[in-house]
C-alpha cells in the first residue's frame, strides 16, 4: 500500500452515501383570514354597548377613589332589566355592601408618605378597642371551649384525657389492693392476729390522754399481766396466766418471723437448722457492709 492510499484511507473522507429526503410540508387548506377591523365586529360591539345601556338604564355610579379603596354609595340601587344578569365590574360593584364613614376610616389602608405619631397611636388604640369588643362579645362557654386542650393518640384519634387518668388511677388502686392481699395471704395466723391486736391498740390510743402517769390503771394492769421468763417472783404468783394465747416461759431460739413457741413446747428444736443459717448469713452481710464502710472512710 502506497503512502497516498494510506493517507486517503485513514484521514480523507469518502464520497458517496445516500442522503435522506426531506419531507414535503403539506399545504393546509380551508384557512380563513379574519380582519380585526371588519364591519361585522364593529356591529357586534355596537350591539353589545346598546344592550348594556338598556340593561342598566340611567343607573348612577359614584366611584370614589380614595387610598386605593372603592366605595359604593348606599343610595345606588341598580336592578337589571329583562332578566339579564350583570357581569364583570358592575356585578362586583353591586355585591359590595355599603360601608359607613366610621367603619371606612377604621378599615382604611395606611396612607402613603409621612405618617404622624398621633395617627399611628390613634390607629393602634382603635384596633385594640375593636379587639376588646370582639372578645367581650364571646360568651364564657365559647371561650372555655376554645381554650380546652385537645389530646390525640398516635393514630390521630381524639381521646378524653380525664377518662384515661381515671382508668389509670383505678388500675393502680387495683394493683395495690392485689399486692396487699397477696402479702396478707403469705402471712400466718399468728402474724395476722398480732396485726389485729396492734390495730385495736392504736384505735384505743387515739382517745387516750397523751401523758400517762404511774397511777394509770390500764397501764398497770397491762404490765401486771405480762409474764417474763426471768421474773424471780414468778414462782410466788398465785394467778398465773394460762390459756391458748400463753407462750413458752423460757428461752426459745429466734426465727425470722419472731413467733414465740406456745406454753406446751418441750424445748426441743425439731427444725433442719435453716433458721440458724439464715441469721448467720444475715449477720455476715451486715458485718461485711460495716467493714466496707470503715475502709471507705479510713483515709478521710
Amino acid at each position: 500500500m502506497s503512502t497516498a492510499e494510506y493517507i486517503a484511507k485513514r484521514y480523507l473522507t469518502k464520497d458517496g452515501g445516500s442522503k435522506k429526503r426531506k419531507k414535503k410540508q403539506k399545504v393546509r387548506e380551508n384557512l380563513e383570514i379574519q380582519d380585526d377591523d371588519s364591519a361585522d365586529l364593529w356591529a357586534a360591539e355596537e350591539n353589545t354597548q346598546e344592550k348594556e345601556a338598556l340593561l342598566y338604564g340611567n343607573a348612577v355610579q359614584n366611584d370614589i377613589l380614595a387610598n386605593d379603596t372603592v366605595r359604593i354609595s348606599e343610595s345606588i340601587d341598580v336592578k337589571p332589566l329583562g332578566g339579564w344578569k350583570p357581569v364583570g365590574e358592575r356585578a362586583i360593584a353591586n355585591s359590595v355592601p355599603a360601608v359607613s364613614e366610621d367603619l371606612a376610616d377604621q378599615d382604611a389602608k395606611p396612607k402613603y408618605g409621612l405618617v404622624t405619631g398621633k395617627e399611628i397611636a390613634e390607629k393602634t388604640r382603635r384596633e385594640r378597642l375593636l379587639e376588646q369588643q370582639r372578645l367581650n362579645a364571646i360568651s364564657e362557654e365559647e371561650l372555655q371551649k376554645s381554650q380546652k386542650t385537645v389530646y390525640r393518640d398516635a393514630t390521630g384519634r381524639r381521646v378524653d384525657i380525664q377518662l384515661i387518668r381515671r382508668e389509670a388511677s383505678q388500675r393502680l388502686e387495683e394493683e395495690r389492693r392485689k399486692e396487699l392481699e397477696k402479702k396478707r395471704q403469705q402471712q400466718g395466723e399468728v402474724q395476722l392476729a398480732e396485726q389485729q391486736r396492734l390495730q385495736e391498740e392504736l384505735e384505743k390510743m387515739k382517745t387516750a390522754p397523751l401523758a400517762r402517769y404511774a397511777d394509770d390503771k390500764e397501764l398497770n394492769e397491762t404490765l401486771r399481766r405480762r409474764s417474763r421468763w426471768n421474773d424471780p417472783a414468778a414462782s410466788f404468783l398465785k394467778n398465773k396466766p394460762t390459756g391458748p394465747s400463753s407462750t413458752y416461759q423460757g428461752y426459745a431460739p429466734p426465727n425470722r418471723f419472731d413467733i414465740l413457741p406456745g406454753h406446751m413446747w418441750d424445748g426441743v428444736v425439731r427444725g433442719n437448722g435453716f433458721e440458724n443459717r439464715w441469721f448467720q448469713r444475715r449477720n455476715e452481710l451486715q458485718s461485711r457492709e460495716f467493714e466496707a464502710y470503715k475502709w471507705s472512710v479510713e483515709d478521710m
